[in-house]
């Protein structure tokens, strides 16, 4: 229990802090995201999320496959992350890096345990498209917990 507190209570610091630094900075709109997972499995899934004011709300489903812990069926993620986009943060002046820190719900899977943490990163292009790299752990709260990585392309929706 001690151990969840301190790893919450730290995401919630890092949450708050980052906020005072991303206040302008937001890309509100809707993203499509098209993925596959790495590292611990390769399995494809997609994700739309809608984006206000730095903040980020997320509904992936997740194919189903083997994965190191055995197989998974196909399953859904709900996430809510906080998106970090200082000014600036240019990667090779090709595209606005940005980080992303929060928590998720996975349904079901033999890598994590329901409850997640949430944190990655990417590079997006002229808002319109972005490579994005996230992970998902419950750090060590269940006893599933390979984490369920993914690597993915996100295009911004217009309407």
């Amino acid at each position: 229990m001690k151990t969840k507190l301190l790893i919450g209570g730290f995401i919630l610091l890092l949450i708050i802090g980052l906020t005072v630094v991303n206040k302008a900075n937001a890309s509100d709109g809707v993203r499509l995201s098209l993925g596959q997972t790495v590292s611990n499995s390769t399995i494809p899934y997609m994700e739309i999320s809608f984006e206000r004011e730095g903040w980020q709300y997320g509904y992936r489903l997740i194919g189903e496959g083997h994965t190191e812990s055995g197989d998974q069926e196909i399953t859904d993620a709900f996430s809510v992350v906080r998106m970090i986009r200082p000014p600036k943060w240019k990667i090779f002046g090709l595209c606005d890096a940005f980080l992303f820190a929060g928590v998720s719900y996975v349904s079901k899977t033999p890598l994590v345990g329901k409850q997640n943490y949430r944190i990655g990163g990417g590079c997006d292009f002229n808002q319109i498209v972005a490579v994005k790299y996230s992970h998902d752990s419950s750090a060590n709260i269940h006893k599933d917990n390979r984490g369920l990585d993914g690597i993915s392309l996100d295009f911004k929706l217009s309407f």
